[in-house]
C-alpha cells in the first residue's frame, strides 16, 4: 500500500479533492474505496 501511496501522490496533488486527504489520512485506500462505493 505504501508504495502505492507514493506513486499516486504526485497524481493525486492534481486532485483537489484528495490531496488533502492524501496528505493527512492514512486510510487514503478506505476512504476512496469507501467514497467510490456512496457514488
Amino acid at each position: 500500500m505504501k508504495r502505492d501511496r507514493s506513486e499516486n501522490s504526485v497524481e493525486n496533488t492534481t486532485d483537489p479533492k484528495h490531496s488533502k486527504i492524501d496528505n493527512d489520512d492514512p486510510l487514503i485506500p478506505f476512504i476512496k474505496d469507501f467514497e467510490d462505493s456512496k457514488k
